[in-house]
Order: structure tokens, then sequence, then C-alpha cells
């Protein structure tokens, strides 16, 4: 498996149900339904849903993660209830749960963490 990933945010598919991913990326969002965590997860290519429930070994970690941070996400594919297949995505039909988090340069998730990362809102077109 690559250091980093197994696929892009947007390649997966209902094909791709149980398989083991991962997926490197910059947190688009994190939401909070009830308890249950999901993880915007986005690369140069797409984005994955990420799906964490207070019962699951990443739950602690998960809620640590903040907008742009940079992270790599070990899991397993799972397909969505028919009733929440997002349609506007290319990866709506799947999510990925039962999964490790940490940094992309494979450390803990900590805030203070030596990794290269910055907030995508502070690029200006000067900049480029």
């Amino acid at each position: 498996m690559h250091a980093y990933r197994s696929h892009t945010c947007a390649d997966l598919t209902a094909a791709n149900v149980g398989d083991t991913v991962r997926l490197s990326g910059w947190v688009n969002r994190v939401r909070d339904h009830g308890g249950i965590l999901f993880i915007d997860l986005r690369d140069h290519y797409g984005i994955t849903q990420v799906l964490c429930d207070p019962d699951s070994a990443a739950f602690a970690d998960v809620e640590k993660v903040r907008s742009e941070w940079c992270i790599r996400i070990d899991g397993e594919v799972k397909a969505r209830a028919p009733e929440l297949v997002n349609a506007k995505l290319p990866t709506g039909e799947v999510e990925v749960l039962r999964f490790t988090v940490a940094h992309d340069c494979g450390q803990p998730l900590n805030p203070m963490c030596s990794c290269l990362w910055f907030a995508r809102s502070t690029i200006t077109s000067a900049a480029v």
C-alpha cells in the first residue's frame, strides 16, 4: 500500500464495498449528528465521507480533528443505505468507517504536530 493512499477521495464506489482503504487529504468539514461524527475528507480529486460512531476506537481522535487538518484514514468502505445516497458526489454511494486516523505524516493526531499545514482560505491569488 502507498504510504499516503490506496485511493483518491474521488475513487471509491459501490464496487469497493468491503475493501480496506487508505485515504489522505484535508478535512473539508466535521459534522456532529447526535454523537455520530462525519468527516468530509478532500483531496485534489474529490471528497469522501468518513463516519465515526461513539463506539469506535477512533472517536476520541476524531473529536479533535479540525477543518483544514491534513489527515490519513485507514478504514473499511461501507455502502450507504439507499435513502442516504448522495447523488451529487461520485463517492456518494459509500462511506468509510471502522478506521484509524493519523496526521498524513503518520504521526498520531496532535495539534502540535510538526506537519506543515495551513488554512486554504489564507492563500491569496498573489501567493500563487
